[in-house]
Parts: C-alpha cells; structure tokens; sequence
C-alpha cells in the first residue's frame, strides 16, 4: 500500500474549462476499501478565487507529489476575509491579536503555497471565511513556493476585510447603470479623502439611491462596493423584525457597533459601508400617514448622528424605492427608467443572450419587444427572458419571433416591476379611431396636432412645432370623450394611466397631492404616456367659485397646486420622454383659468352631441357585431333619434336586442318592430338646453 503523501493537484471543472489552470494542496492516500485509482482530495488548499457550488464535478489532471519534507517558514503575510453576520456577534472580542492566535494553531494543519486561498470548517467556527496567503519567507529571507508554518512562525496580518456577498449573475453592462456607478465612484473619492484627512471639511458621509422596484438597485450597490473593496455590514428590514419589544434598536446598535470597531481595530485600505436596504421598508403605516416614525427608524438616524458626531468615517449607503424624503440622506442618486428605446433594445439583447446564446436576434424584433416593452425594468427584461427560454425549450418548434410576441401579449395585462407596489395602473388600450362612428372634425385635430407630430418629428420641428400638454374634451354626458381618450392613446402607441377623483381623494391629509405626484412618476417611467383625468371638475376646482373656506374647497386647491406645477414640469418634446394630459368633463365652466389656457390645456375641444350622419354611422358600427335585419332601415333610425347621444343608442340598441331575445328564444335578428317597441318607451337623456349650453360656452371659448 501507497503511504500517504503531500501533493500539488491541477484540476478542471467537467462542467466548464476554465479552471484547467488552478490547483488544490491536498494530501492523498489511497482507499482501502478498493483496489481503484481513486482517492481523497481535501480542498480546503486551493486557488480559486471563488468556491464552486458543490454540486460541480471536478476532475483531476495531473498530480505533482510535494518534495518532503517541506521547509517552515519564519513570517507569513496573509489577508483574512470575516464573516460578517459572525463579526457582528463577535466585534468586541475579534482583534487583530485574536485572529494571529487562531491561525496560528489551525494554519499548521496544512501544506501553504503563494498566493493560495484556504478555507475549512475550522475557520468558518472562528467566523472567517477565507484566507489569502500573499508570501511566505524563511531564514534567509527568500521567498518560498510551498511551506509550513510552526509555532514560531510571525503570522503578518496585511489587510482583513468584511467578505462581501457572492454575485451569481452577471453584471448587465447598461447606460443607467454607467452614470450611476460613476456618481458613486465621485462619492466614493470623497469618503477616501475624507478617510485620509487629506480635506478639512467634515461631511456626512450618508448616500441614498433612489430608483423604482425592480430597476436593479440592490444588484448594482451590491457589486459596487466589491469592487471598491469595501467592507459592508449589510441591515435589512426583515433583520430589525424582531419578536420582542426593543430587540430591533439593539440589532441596529450591535451592526453600527461592530462596524465601529472594524474600523477602529483593522483600519482597512477599503471603506467601511453600512448596507441599509429598501428603506422604504422600515415606514409603518403609522409613520407614513402622521409626524411619529418607528422605533426602528429613529434608532438609525440616531446612530447616523452618533456617526458623525464621534467622527467616524462610515459611510451609510441606503437604497429605496419611494418617493418620500428621508431625513439624515442629504445626497441622492436616482437610477433613471428605460425611458429610451435603445436602452430597453440593449437590456433585452443582453438578456436573452444570456439565456438563449444559441439564437440570432434581428434588429426588427428587438426593436418591437422595445415598443412594446414601455414601463419595463430590469426586472420585468429578466423574467421576460427566462419565460421565453422556458417556453423556448419546452416547445422547441415554436420561432423565436412567435413566442415573443406572445409573452409581450401576456405581460400587457399585467403591470410592470415598477407599478407593483403603486395605486397607479398603466396599460395599453385596445380601442382605436375605427371604433368611432363619426365626430371626423375631431379625428383630424387631433390627428395633425398629436399623431403627425409623433410620426414625423423632423418635419414637426421643421416648422417650430411643438406638441400639446394637455387637450380638454368636454362634451354632454356619453358622447364618447373616454373612447376618444383611449383612441388616441391606442393610434399614437402611448401607455394610458386613467385616474377620477374617487381614486385621487384620501381622508389624510396630503396624500391626494401625493397621488398626483406619483401619476406622474409613473407616466414618466412608462413614456411616451397619455394621463388621462375623468370628470377633472370633480378633481379641481374653479377658485373663484370655491372662495369658501371648506374641507374640501381646500383640498381641491392643494390639487390644483399640484396639477399645475406637474403640469408646467412637462417637457414638451418630440422624444420618448412625451406626456400628454388628456381631461374629460361635462362641466367646463367649473374648471379653473389657469388650467384653461395655453401652456396646460393647449387644445379645448367640444365633443358635441352626434348629429344624423354620425348617429348613421353608429348604427352601423352596431350592426357589424349585432345580428340586425337586413331590412332595418338604419337611416331611419338615425332620423328618429335625434339628441341622442353614443350612450343612448348604445342602450338603444341593447334594449332592442333583449326584446328580441324575450320574444323568440331561437330568433337570429333583430327586427324593426324591435327598435320601434323600445323607441315608443326610450328618450333621449339630454335636453335641447342641455346640449345648447356647450355651443355657447364653445363660442365662448372657441376651440384652439
């Protein structure tokens, strides 16, 4: 039998070909129980940088037996990686002295090598999760390939560091997160300079990054600091939930603490970053409606200000997806939305790269999965692409092209990362002009006015042409104002957001203000996007008219403040970046002056009542999708109706349907003597008044 002996193992992964340059420091000794070629192999000595799962096979390649015995060393540098959710239990008994004692006893278990790492069970128990070894030298002070160490050895402690957490996935190489990271990169400059002293200004160090769900945050501030080899102590809202009274306040004590400590005891090359995650989270619904905050919450900021107070250089890095303003953050960086195309072109190509490497992506499919992308985030590209290579493999003769389109169909009933956690809901509508009957002075305003501009942007700016904020539609009751709305979302490609006052008004105060600023936050991150606000007398007021001092005067002026000021924040361009706000109403004049000029609602259009060609046309339309007879006489019908508006021969022609229905349960049509039973028992649900008062407040303020 073999005796056992000290070796130098190059090994490759079966799964993969790029290890075929790394080694293990084993001792091998043969297996007893068979006769095989086979043998142990302890990998706690190796030089891979990154442990693989356990689940990947390695395969040896070549063996190279140690010459025995091997020399000692007499000093040994080394860098230590700690765990840090160990470290936080340990910080007031972890010290430099500490870890050389420790390592003294557990690094004489094993054969070292230069620029090797170990890792064992020994060291995970003492909270260390690697070690590096830098170099080894002996009496003579040469350096040495591979040796031991013994009791007299002199352990050199050149750096330690809070090991960071794995990244799994790789890093998406997109423009957002360039200029972010370049933001990040100046401030970090400024905490090393700080650190240094090299500046006699003392500032928070306290950085909040600002981005919507799903827009990949957490990922890039947890590559981030990796790479700037920065040592962080990570607090999330599901570490500060604790069952008892006050143990959240200790758990955030103890992290500050040991952060304190690491960089009092190791005074580490890197920055010591104290990780706060999804601040947002911490807010009660207490906190967020009244002046009080958590216990939670306030403990931070106490320790933020303790911080600065004792002058340590600590920086706090938060991340957040709300809108809100947090004390003690006086810089912020915001991740920006996929509000170009050729962003979301080059997030989707990536992605599905990553996913499907196999396939060829033409330039026109990219293209339309951005199109129809609009509003999406890293998050929703991701799921997108791994739908895809799932459907991809299970349905194997499905094109590439087929199976896209049918998830982007499937994710437009759904609302997008960004909108989750949101009371504002973006879609795409499905109603078009075709859908119309009638009102053609009205399509070819708007046609000129919005659709041209979007479709032939240099000859719109050609003339100095800009596009409209904001179009009224005002109008009797049922003349169609909502389908217009969504028509003309649908023809210029535009996500639609829809709101009422119903939706806005909130018995606490401020947040119906609050609701307005996040309709167009959203509106922003789903661009181009139509905001479309229902029955906006109901939302705002006209403030001559509402003089009086009551609950809800004041709460109609606040929106009105608000509305006016998003409002003038629109950039009217000729980009992705376009809003449009759409208003419907059938109370114009109840409207404010200062909604009501150029610059907010720079198109004011009368929806009239539809006159007997229109009501032809409508009737029509009905009988494409309704079983009438072929010898109803629409043009009579439409004479027959006169005020009548969409709704009404909408209900018209119900009515009809449901007597024929009553009449014979096996009838195929609806017969005339349908439509004249109900015309003898239905009128029209407007007054010739009614409908005269919109023509004069139209000559009133005639149409621009």
């Amino acid at each position: 039998m073999v005796d056992r002996c000290w070796a130098k193992c190059r090994i490759v992964c079966k799964q993969s070909t790029e290890l075929e340059d790394h080694f293990v420091i084993c001792q091998i000794f043969p297996r007893a129980e068979c006769n095989d070629n086979v043998c142990y192999l302890d990998a706690s000595v190796h030089s891979l940088n990154q442990i693989q799962s356990d689940r990947v096979i390695y395969k040896i390649t070549r063996l190279e037996c140690l010459q025995l015995p091997v020399k000692e060393v007499k000093a040994i540098d080394l860098i230590v990686y700690l765990i840090p959710e160990l470290y936080i239990y340990k910080a007031h008994l972890t010290t430099k002295s500490y870890l050389r004692q420790i390592l003294q006893i557990i690094l004489q278990n094993f054969h070292l090598h230069n620029t090797c790492y170990i890792r064992s069970s020994e060291l995970l128990e003492c909270g260390i999760d690697s070690i590096k070894i830098i170099s080894g030298t002996g009496d003579d002070h040469e350096e040495m390939e591979f040796f031991i160490i013994n009791d007299q050895s002199l352990i050199n402690l050149n750096e330690c560091f809070i090991k960071s957490k794995q990244i799994c996935e790789p890093r998406l190489e997109l423009k957002t997160y360039t200029q972010v990271q370049q933001e990040l990169n100046e401030f970090m400059t400024l905490v090393q300079l700080q650190r240094s002293q090299k500046i006699s200004l003392r500032i928070p160090l306290n950085l909040l990054v600002r981005g919507a769900s799903g827009c990949g945050k957490t990922d890039l501030v947890e590559t981030w600091p990796k790479d700037q080899q920065c040592n962080v102590f990570r607090i999330t809202s599901l570490q500060i939930v604790q069952p008892l009274p006050g143990d959240s306040e200790i758990q955030i004590r103890k992290i500050f603490q040991a952060a304190i400590n690491f960089e009092k005891h190791f005074k580490s090359k890197g920055a010591t970053v104290i990780f706060l995650e999804d601040l947002h989270l911490w807010y009660t619904d207490l906190g967020k409606n009244s002046k009080s905050i958590p216990s939670s919450l306030g403990e931070l900021f106490l320790q933020i200000d303790q911080l600065f107070k004792m002058g340590q250089e600590i920086m706090c890095l938060a991340t957040t997806s709300s809108s809100e303003k947090f004390d003690k953050f006086e810089t912020e960086i915001t991740m920006n939305p996929f509000t170009k195309a050729d962003e979301r072109i080059q997030a989707i190509a990536q992605l599905l790269s990553e996913r499907i490497p196999s396939m060829n992506f033409s330039p026109s499919l990219l293209e339309l999965t951005a199109k129809q992308a609009r509003g999406y985030s890293v998050a929703d590209f991701k799921l997108l692409a791994h739908n895809v290579a799932l459907t991809l493999l299970a349905k194997s003769q499905e094109s590439l092209e087929f199976v896209l389109r049918d998830h982007l169909k499937k994710a437009s009933f759904l609302k997008p990362f960004a909108l989750t956690n949101s009371d504002v809901t973006a879609y795409k509508p499905t109603e078009s002009f075709d859908t119309i009957g009638g009102i053609k002075h009205l399509k070819k305003i708007l046609n000129a006015s919005i659709l041209a501009g979007l479709k032939h942007v240099d000859a719109f700016s050609r003339f100095g042409l800009q596009l409209p904020k904001g179009i009224l539609l005002y109008g009797p009751p049922g003349c169609a104002k909502t389908t217009i709305a969504k028509s003309l979302a649908n023809e210029a490609n535009m996500t639609f957001i829809a709101t009422s006052g119903a939706e806005v008004y909130s018995p606490y105060i401020g947040c119906a203000e609050k609701f307005i600023a996040k309709l167009f936050d959203a509106a922003r991150k789903n661009a181009p996007c139509m905001i479309f606000l229902d029955e906006i007398d109901t939302l705002v007021g006209r403030r001559s008219i509402s003089s009086t001092s009551t609950g809800s005067s004041d709460v109609q002026m606040r929106i009105l403040s608000t509305l006016l000021t998003e409002m003038d924040g629109i950039v009217s361009a000729n980009t992705d970046s376009y809003i449009l706000v759409v208003a419907a109403t059938n109370r114009p004049d109840m409207i404010d002056e200062a909604l009501m000029r150029p610059g907010r609602f720079d198109k004011l259009l009368h929806v009239p009542v539809p006159d007997c060609d229109t009501r032809n046309l409508i009737f029509q339309l009905y009988s494409k999708r309704m079983p009438f007879s072929s010898d109803l006489n629409l043009e009579s019908l439409a004479s027959r109706t006169g005020n009548f508006s969409g709704a009404d021969i909408c209900n018209l022609c119900n009515e009809a349907a449901m007597r024929a229905f009553q009449r014979n349960l096996c009838s195929t049509e609806i017969q005339t003597e349908d439509f004249e039973c109900v015309l003898s028992e239905t009128k029209s649900s407007l007054t010739q008044q009614q409908i005269d008062w919109y023509y004069q407040f139209e000559s009133k303020y005639f149409q621009r």
